[in-house]
């Protein structure tokens, strides 16, 4: 069966990654060739993994006045996330 896009565009030989991960990253060539000659493009893809935060997600913490309180927050993802504590 020829789908929709290969119907519409019939030049285009869609590469489809349906689950990527994170070591699907990196250099693709895609290349053609003909009697007439060939021609190449290169992607760079990057895969990126969205945060997540290690830990139950409600803690209860108390403290004193004009003393410092630790909120630690362990995020993790690609690009490395920026912890927000408001």
């Amino acid at each position: 069966m020829t789908s929709y896009l290969q119907r519409r565009l019939p030049r285009l030989l869609p590469v489809i990654c349906s689950n990527s991960e994170l070591s699907d990253s990196g250099h693709y060539d895609c290349r053609a060739k003909n009697k007439a000659g060939r021609d190449s493009k290169i992607f760079h893809v990057n895969v990126r993994v969205p945060p997540t935060i290690s830990g139950p997600a409600y803690e209860e913490r108390s403290g004193l006045e004009n003393r410092a309180l630790v909120l630690l927050c362990d995020a993790r993802g690609i690009p490395e996330p920026v912890n927000r504590i408001c």
